[in-house]
């Protein structure tokens, strides 16, 4: 399936040439923006177990809400200017979202193609290590070019995403 074997690369990015520190700032705010419009209250685990343990497909309809989620950051964030110093943290981000989303997808066919939706989904838990570890590694490149936000800003979000979602 290309929907999961497309890697978002370079070229997909819109890239700013140098490692101005403002340039950084203002993606940070950008993402942070994003981020903060693309929420979601659903917890895609748990509609997962109670659909697996009623025996009910209809209720993985719930994680439309979470898949669109995830897929309007990836949309919104491939619009952005994206300073050159960034660029493997935004990828990696990109990249980890992309594979949560068509995880989440291919679960809604687990009462249809149980072994192949059983086989995608279990690359899941590493699937969010690797998304943690792209805001981790975010968080980390904010902090080595001495970029901080204020709490009102919406950089912190981003900046601080780690800290704040519960992986």
């Amino acid at each position: 399936n290309t929907e999961f074997t497309r890697v978002y690369t370079e070229a997909d990015l819109k890239i700013i040439k140098g490692d101005n520190k403002n340039n950084l700032k203002k993606y940070g705010e950008e993402m942070g923006g994003i981020l903060k419009t693309a929420t979601w209250k659903e917890k895609e685990l748990e509609i997962i177990k109670q659909a697996l343990e009623k025996e009910d497909a209809d209720l993985l309809i719930q994680l439309n809400p979470v898949i669109k989620g995830y897929q309007s950051i990836i949309d919104a964030s491939l619009k952005i200017e994206i300073p050159e110093n960034a660029k493997k943290e935004h990828l990696a981000l990109l990249n980890g979202m992309k594979e949560i989303t068509y995880s989440l997808k291919s679960v809604q066919g687990v009462f249809k193609d149980p072994v192949k939706t059983l086989s995608i989904f279990s690359k899941y838990p590493n699937q969010v290590d690797n998304l943690y570890r792209a805001f981790v590694d975010i968080q980390g490149l904010f902090q080595r070019n001495n970029i901080s936000y204020t709490a009102e800003e919406n950089g912190a979000f981003y900046a601080y995403f780690a800290e704040l979602a519960k992986f």
